[in-house]
């Protein structure tokens, strides 16, 4: 039995993806930025634009999101609110890709004793959707109705695409 030490300064991927059919093959490393958006089911919410590029890195199919978004402006948010993603998110069975990540908060109104504001991803999704989350339920449908001029969002989470 030989050991033999094998010197490297690290894989390096090719600009473009080559896609392998092998699953076990990693073929795909990117790290990047990009402006994040939030958008609700009426009005809008304006991201300051020196507060609005959150950052990724995406092995494979998992991709990582992290950073903070500043509100600069509202008019008259109400509804569902929704951060869109830098890649849209995979569609498997059972809903084996549906994720979830946590997003810390300043600056909000009338949330209703939330502990946490909750990222959901779905099947298939271009953006994720913001949702406070109480002690005794998930509140899905009023979250841009507690957005401010002055709120702020630091977000982090995963997903598979």
């Amino acid at each position: 039995l030989r050991f033999r030490t094998v010197h490297t300064e690290g894989v390096n991927f090719p600009g473009t993806q080559v896609a392998s059919a092998d699953a076990n093959t990693l073929d795909d490393y990117e790290e990047g930025e990009y402006v994040g958006t939030l958008t609700c089911g009426s009005g809008t919410v304006t991201v300051d634009g020196a507060f609005n590029t959150l950052a990724y890195t995406k092995i494979g199919r998992m991709v990582h999101v992290q950073g903070a978004l500043v509100v600069s402006g509202i008019s008259s948010p109400s509804g569902t609110l929704a951060l869109n993603l830098p890649f849209t998110s995979g569609t498997l069975t059972e809903a084996s890709d549906f994720a979830t990540g946590i997003s810390s908060y300043f600056g909000m109104s009338a949330l209703k004793s939330a502990s946490f504001i909750a990222v959901r991803i779905g099947q298939g999704a271009s953006s994720a959707f913001l949702k406070e989350f109480t002690t005794t339920e998930e509140v899905a449908t009023d979250m841009a109705d507690n957005v401010t001029s002055s709120s702020q969002f630091y977000i982090s989470f995963s997903y598979m695409v």
